[in-house]
């Protein structure tokens, strides 16, 4: 079993969270991530437990809250066997792009993988480690798409964990996972109800696509002391992934 954090780092979680008094819709938001997290991390525990991944990638906006956490549980376990835990970075995705926005989008996303597969490389240089995507759902696949795209441009190869995917998907697991060349990992058969409203305590938002304005980062938004305690429950939560013994 991995430690539990320390009685200082815990309290300052309850602290945050009883100073922002979060609703309990709120708290479901984060907490209806537990199960598929769980189920992920259990699918992906052998890549992990050998450092097979260099990097967790989050798709912005609406992934930040499930990034952090599986990012969390990832470098406990590394921890815990003694291996580098990936680094974790997050870029915005774009699902309803036209071929010029796309294109645009994916060459801009592909310069900034650049960047950061030049700084883990430099912690790695002779075991550049696969990238895990990690998104909240899967709906027709375009954001996803954009980031694989942009990772096959810098030759790096990648695994995609999606909480779940909603009934409007056009693609199955298994065509989309021959269309990309990759793995895909689902937490759950659907779709967490309640994940769309977690916006606010994600504390970033996606800006409206515009051509001259586009961009691979989201946007700070919301009220920061939310974020702050939606933060601290979803540690909570990795912590608690973290020390289940299906898991670990």
């Amino acid at each position: 079993m991995l430690e539990r954090v320390s009685d200082p780092i815990r309290e300052r979680r309850e602290r945050a969270l009883a100073e922002n008094s979060l609703s309990p819709v709120e708290v479901l938001v984060i907490r209806e991530l537990k199960k598929p997290l769980a189920n992920i991390i259990k699918q992906l525990r052998p890549d992990i437990e050998k450092g097979a991944y260099s990097l967790v990638l989050g798709d912005d906006a609406s992934g930040r809250i499930p990034t952090f956490i599986v990012g969390h549980v990832c470098k406990a376990i590394c921890e815990r066997n003694k291996i580098s835990p990936p680094r974790v970075r997050f870029i915005t995705g774009s699902a309803r792009l036209d071929d010029v926005e796309r294109e645009k989008k994916t060459q801009m996303v592909s310069e900034q993988i650049a960047k950061i597969q030049e700084t883990v490389s430099r912690n790695s240089p002779e075991n550049l480690g696969k990238v895990l995507i990690v998104t909240d759902c899967i709906d027709r696949g375009g954001s996803v798409a954009i980031l694989i795209n942009a990772l096959r441009k810098n030759n790096w190869k990648a695994d995609v964990a999606t909480v779940g995917f909603t009934d409007e998907g056009r693609e199955s697991k298994d065509e989309l996972e021959e269309k990309w060349g990759t793995h895909i990992v689902s937490g759950s058969n659907g779709y967490p109800s309640l994940l769309s409203r977690s916006g606010e305590l994600s504390g970033v938002k996606k800006e409206k696509v515009k051509k001259e304005k586009m961009s691979v980062f989201a946007t700070p938004h919301g009220d920061n002391e939310k974020v702050r305690a939606g933060r601290a429950l979803a540690q909570s939560i990795a912590d608690e992934i973290s020390n289940s013994e299906s898991v670990i």
